[in-house]
């Protein structure tokens, strides 16, 4: 019954963290406010691993290199098998 309970929440967060943060992340053109969205929505929803690699990328955009490397690895890390995340990692190593 807990642990139903903890997952029913996790499950609020993340939807409250996709509508709040996730989105409007990807729709603005503000690359810096959409590092912060990003990373506020990660607070509430740690384990998404799309939100990772687009604050990898928009770090990226940034010149930020190392921040997004941490962000690729971190999807990965959820989803071994994101090929994107890899290839955007793999480019960010080429880039420091």
């Amino acid at each position: 019954m807990a642990g139903q309970k903890i997952e029913e929440q996790k499950r609020r967060d993340c939807n409250r963290a996709f509508r709040e943060y996730f989105e409007k992340a990807g729709a603005t053109g503000d690359r810096e406010r959409a590092i912060a969205l990003y990373r506020d929505g990660l607070a509430l929803c740690p384990d998404d691993e799309v939100a990772h690699y687009e604050l990898g990328k928009a770090l990226v955009d940034q010149g930020r290199h190392a921040e997004a490397e941490k962000e690729f690895e971190a999807a990965l890390k959820i989803n071994p098998g994101f090929v994107d995340a890899k290839r955007q990692l793999e480019d960010a190593h080429k880039k420091r």
